[in-house]
């Protein structure tokens, strides 16, 4: 397999049954641990955050990870949902000995994961950062069918020579991450993800979004798009907490991270000082 050619990063935790891999970085200070959430079909978690997470281990322990069927985490057997990945980031962190709090930063789709863990452990979330979020109101959807021509592209090998002929557009990624592009995407577990995405998982979401957040210190970063409610919907979202903050991010991608990496990390060290003075 082509991940097997790179050692993985980190180290890979049993969480009962099956294997994630995380990269952990910097010591525990007193202040929150920061855990980092990707998206949809990011092949190489740690590499998506490489220009936020060394910066922010200077002040404290900063882990990313990969999913079940990300990078040289294992598949699951089980069915993909925000719900079923935030448990599985807290057997994880418990796991490999890293207790809460903390303030989870999440891109995308990781929005649900990280509003779902939220809502789950409380005691142990102590601030979230969504980065142009995925939303509950966003008109998104993949048939039985879309996804099966997803899985095979990947069997056959389509996905990996349309992006060698330039044929797919491909993030700005190094060799590795490509590789692993081409080896992982939508495999049982991301095509899980992409079916119950606006269905299960956007349920659980708005389960716990109809609890709200009260006064858990919450940022929102939103980049303008082409769909004219999305600005809207990422301003009511930074209202499920009494304590939150609003910006619209300019001359970025959806990729905040890579585009604007120092808007995140200040974002990220303005929430850690605030938790840290009271």
């Amino acid at each position: 397999m082509t991940r097997h050619k790179y050692q993985p990063p980190g180290q890979r935790i049993d969480i009962g049954g099956y294997k994630l891999h995380m990269v952990a970085v910097g010591k525990s200070t007193g202040l929150p641990k920061v855990v980092l959430e990707s998206g949809l079909g990011v092949p190489n978690p740690s590499e998506d955050w490489s220009k936020v997470q060394p910066e922010l281990a200077q002040l404290t322990r900063v882990i990313s990870y990969d999913r079940a069927g990300y990078g040289w985490s294992d598949l699951a057997d089980s069915e993909r949902t925000a719900l079923a990945s935030a448990q599985d980031l807290h057997k994880l962190l418990q796991a490999s000995g890293n207790s809460g709090p903390y303030v989870l930063v999440a891109h995308s789709y990781g929005g649900f994961i990280a509003q779902t863990f939220a809502s789950l452990y409380p005691e142990d979330t102590a601030g979230m950062v969504l980065i142009d979020s995925s939303q509950i109101g966003q008109q998104l959807s993949f048939s039985d069918w879309q996804l099966l021509l997803m899985e095979a592209s990947r069997i056959t090998g389509v996905n990996r020579l349309l992006g060698t002929l330039g044929l797919v557009p491909m993030p700005d990624q190094d060799t590795k991450s490509k590789d692993l592009f081409y080896q992982m995407a939508y495999n049982r577990n991301h095509t899980s993800e992409l079916r119950n995405m606006m269905t299960k998982s956007r349920d659980q979401v708005q389960a716990a979004e109809s609890q709200g957040f009260h006064s858990l210190p919450l940022a929102v970063l939103a980049v303008p798009n082409e769909y004219t409610d999305w600005l809207d919907m990422q301003k009511k979202m930074s209202g499920l907490s009494s304590n939150s903050t609003f910006q619209v991010v300019q001359n970025s991608t959806h990729f905040v991270q890579k585009d604007q990496p120092d808007l995140v990390i200040d974002t990220v060290v303005k929430m850690l000082k605030e938790i840290g003075s009271k």
